[in-house]
């Protein structure tokens, strides 16, 4: 029988055991030393995808919190634009009725306006009097300078829809004849501001 031992390190504990006895302890331990450290590794490897996931769901979740932030900036102006429409329906009517009621002053003669823009009007009646000069410029260009016309005064107005309607002027005597060249050479620089008499 062999009785020869060896000591064996068990923990911290150094143990003497026989040379077959050891044998065995040892090949336990060592197989314990590799199932830890497997686990060690198995463990690290969880541990750093869960922070990769946790990373990912932090980059989601600030992504989903910046996208909800965007989205309720949207729904105030939205919002604030829906307040607003009224307003701007009504600024909108009355610009429109005010060129249309210009236009027809300045023009002499009441037209349909319905199917126009806005703005197509206000460039009709500028290049209507200023001609070819107006071509090409802008809406707000034609804006300023339709602002800038001078609106007939009412007796010359009501003298230029009656003639469009009457296909010209009418005289019943040479008082009236005079009276009408009085009005128009009179007139004749609010009609037309670039001081031309027609």
């Amino acid at each position: 029988m062999n009785t020869n031992t060896k000591p064996v390190m068990v923990g911290d504990t150094e143990v003497a055991l026989t040379d077959q006895a050891a044998e065995v302890v040892t090949r336990a331990l060592k197989k314990r030393e590799r199932a830890v450290a497997k686990a060690r590794r198995e463990l690290d490897a969880q541990t750093a995808q869960n922070a990769k996931e946790a990373t990912s769901r932090k980059q989601k979740l600030d992504r989903l919190t910046a996208e909800v932030a965007t989205k309720q900036a949207q729904l105030v102006t939205v919002q604030k634009r829906v307040d607003n429409l009224p307003a701007e329906l009504q600024r909108l009517v009355t610009e429109r009725l005010d060129a249309t009621t210009k236009a027809n002053a300045i023009l002499g003669e009441v037209r349909d306006w319905s199917p126009e823009p806005t703005e197509n009007i206000r460039r009709f009646v500028v290049l209507s009097k200023i001609g070819d000069k107006g071509r090409g410029w802008s809406d707000a260009q034609i804006k300023a300078a339709f602002d800038t016309l001078e609106v007939p005064s009412p007796h010359t107005a009501a003298r230029q829809l009656r003639d469009a309607f009457s296909g010209g002027p009418q005289y019943r005597d040479r008082q009236s004849v005079k009276r009408d060249y009085d009005d128009r050479i009179g007139n004749a620089w609010k009609d037309n501001p670039d001081g031309t008499v027609h």
